[in-house]
C-alpha cells in the first residue's frame, strides 16, 4: 500500500490521543474524560443560571444524578440501535454492547433519554421551579458538553467526513492535527492507501455548537430575551440543524440520523412557536437596573 497521497506536508503517523494517560495497567481514555469535562462544563453553566432563578440546589442535584446515567444508557443504546440495523452483529459479542470506553456513543439517544428522564422528576417538582425555565436552564447547556465530548471522537478517529485530495488544504493545519485527520479505514483500504487525509468534521460541529450555545445561553438566556421554553425548543432545531449539515459530509452516512435529526428540527420549531408565541402565560418586564427581560407568570401579577 502507498503511505501517502502524494498530497501535503504531513506524514502518516500515529498521535496516540485516544489513551490520555498509562498508569502500569490503567489506562484513562481521552474520550471518556471529554465526555466527563464537557458534562462538568454544563453543569456549571446551568448552575450559574440556576442560582440567579432562585432555585434549589437540592433539585438541581437530583436533576444532575439522573442525567449523567440515563444520558449515557440512551447514548450507547441508540448507537446499539443503529449498529444492529446496518448489520453489525458484532456488538453484540463478547459483552461489547456495554463497552462505552472503547467509543460508541450517539449524542441524539442520550439527548431523548435523558429529556423525558428530567421531565418527569421535573413535573413532581413543579411547585418549586417553573419547568419551562428549568427547560430552558438546562436543554440548551447540552450543547457544551457536546462540544467539549467531540474532541473525544477526534481522538478515538471517529466522526470524520470525506477524502480531502486537495494538499493545499492540509498545508495550513497545524502538524499534529494533520497527522491525526490521517484516517486508515476500509475506504482508504480499497484505494490501496495506508489512510487518507479526511475533512476535520468534528471540528466543523464543534464550532456550529459553540456558536449555538454562545447564542442561546448567554444572549437569549443571559438577556431573557425569549419566553421561558422558547430556548429549550431552539436547542433542538439548532442541533437537528448541525446535523443535517453534517450528515451528507461524513464518509459514512447513515440515514437514521438524518431521519432523527430531521425529527429535532420539526419538534424544535413546534416548541418554539408555541412556547414564544402561542402560550400566553408570561408578562414581559424590561428590567433597566440589569439590562434584560423578567418574565413573571400572570397568575402571579398584580394586574
Amino acid at each position: 500500500m502507498h503511505n501517502t497521497i502524494g498530497l501535503g506536508k504531513f506524514e502518516y503517523g500515529s498521535s496516540g490521543l485516544s489513551v490520555l494517560f498509562s498508569i502500569g495497567n490503567f489506562t484513562i481514555a481521552t474520550y471518556s474524560m471529554t465526555i466527563l469535562l464537557g458534562m462538568l462544563c454544563s453543569i456549571l453553566t446551568i448552575a450559574i443560571f440556576w442560582k440567579r432563578e432562585g432555585y434549589k440546589f437540592e433539585t438541581l442535584l437530583t436533576l444532575i444524578v439522573i442525567t449523567l446515567p440515563t444520558s449515557i444508557i440512551g447514548a450507547r443504546a441508540l448507537f446499539v440501535i443503529e449498529r444492529t440495523i446496518y448489520g453489525d452483529y458484532s456488538i453484540w459479542q463478547n459483552w461489547s454492547w456495554i463497552k462505552i470506553w472503547e467509543g460508541g456513543l450517539s449524542i441524539h439517544g442520550g439527548i431523548i433519554l435523558a429529556v423525558i428522564a428530567d421531565l418527569i422528576y421535573a413535573r413532581k417538582k413543579r411547585y418549586e421551579i417553573d419547568i419551562r425555565v428549568g427547560m430552558s436552564l438546562i436543554i440548551p447547556n447540552i450543547l457544551i458538553g457536546q462540544v467539549i465530548g467531540r474532541f473525544g471522537n477526534y481522538a478515538n478517529h471517529e466522526v470524520y467526513g470525506s477524502v480531502i485530495w486537495d494538499g493545499s488544504t492540509i498545508n495550513t493545519w497545524i502538524e499534529s492535527f494533520a497527522r491525526n485527520m490521517f484516517i486508515s479505514d476500509s475506504y482508504s483500504d480499497a484505494l490501496g492507501f495506508a489512510g487518507l487525509y479526511r475533512q476535520p468534521l468534528f471540528l466543523y460541529e464543534v464550532l456550529l455548537s459553540l456558536a449555538g450555545w454562545i447564542i442561546l445561553v448567554w444572549i437569549c438566556n443571559g438577556m431573557r430575551l425569549l419566553k421561558p421554553g422558547s430556548t429549550a425548543g431552539l436547542y433542538f432545531f439548532w442541533y437537528g440543524s448541525v446535523r443535517m449539515i453534517m450528515e451528507p459530509l461524513r464518509q459514512e452516512s447513515y440515514e437514521l440520523y438524518g431521519v432523527i435529526s430531521t425529527l429535532f428540527m420539526v419538534f424544535g420549531i413546534l416548541m418554539f412557536v408555541y412556547f414564544e408565541f402561542i402560550s400566553d402565560r408570561y408578562i414581559r418586564v424590561w428590567d433597566k437596573s440589569k439590562l434584560r427581560f423578567n418574565f413573571i407568570r400572570k397568575e402571579n401579577a398584580n394586574v
